[in-house]
């Protein structure tokens, strides 16, 4: 987490950097970092709002198929030697715990820390949660730990003095599932199937996030967590609406 925390940073300070330097001689506004300018670096002023969108799936390890593919190694001369087939179990059930971890939740701190950094003043940040993390997640266990993780988190830093010095707005939107093509594979063409109810467009997302940024009043209070509704019908016609639920 901190070498993605550290990367990141980076990135952002030198884009912010080579922003100022192609303004120079121009009329562009031109600022420190909030804790103070290094070697008289100048850079463009804080980002309006900030959207971390990086997430993952993956469910929990099925044992017995966990145990069918020991086999098939083993009769592919793979295994080399005699698996513990409980040790391996709790081996592959971290891993994917530790997966989840690293996808949906250490992204959101490291795009909290660039926020304390890079934000302007009353600026927005926003993460995707998970209306499935609101409860049990058997299944799912590790996606659900690292969701409900994600909106913990969000919640307090809305609450930090940083982010109320800066007059931060913190916001998780929590979707069902987000209607991408991947997800349109996984579910396949069964147009009678209830899913498609519940996926949410991206474009609607995008919508109310932007109308958050050019609207403060619009916004949710700081630490909320908002619940994505939609009713989409297979082809994507439809709409979405998002209900205050934290």
């Amino acid at each position: 987490m901190a070498d993605l925390s550290v990367v990141l940073f980076r990135g952002v300070k030198t884009h912010l950097r080579d922003l100022a330097e192609r303004r120079k001689g121009g009329k562009g506004k031109t600022n420190g970092m909030k804790n103070g300018e290094e070697g008289g670096e100048e850079m463009i002023g804080g980002f309006d709002a900030i959207i971390c969108a990086s997430g993952g799936w993956e469910g929990d390890v099925d044992f017995d198929d966990m145990v069918e593919d020991l086999e098939e190694k083993e009769a592919l001369g793979e295994g080399g030697v005699h698996w513990d087939v409980d040790e391996e179990y709790v081996k592959r059930s971290a891993k994917v715990v530790d997966r989840m971890m690293k996808m949906n939740f250490c992204p959101v701190v490291a795009a909290s820390l660039i926020g304390e950094q890079f934000l302007s003043p009353g600026g927005l940040f926003v993460i995707i949660g998970a209306s499935a993390a609101l409860s049990p997640t058997p299944g799912m266990i590790g996606y659900g730990s690292a969701k409900t993780a994600a909106h913990h988190y969000l919640q307090t830093y809305a609450h930090t003095p940083s982010s109320i010095r800066n007059d931060t707005t913190a916001v998780g939107i929590l979707p069902l599932m987000l209607d991408t093509p991947s997800n349109r594979a996984m579910i396949g063409e069964d147009e009678s199937d209830e899913r498609y109810g519940t996926m949410v467009k991206p474009e609607s997302i995008a919508k109310e996030i932007g109308e958050w940024i050019r609207h403060g009043h619009l916004r949710p209070h700081s630490g909320s967590l908002v619940k994505v509704i939609a009713k989409n019908r297979v082809e994507g016609a439809g709409g979405a609406s998002f209900h205050l639920v934290r």
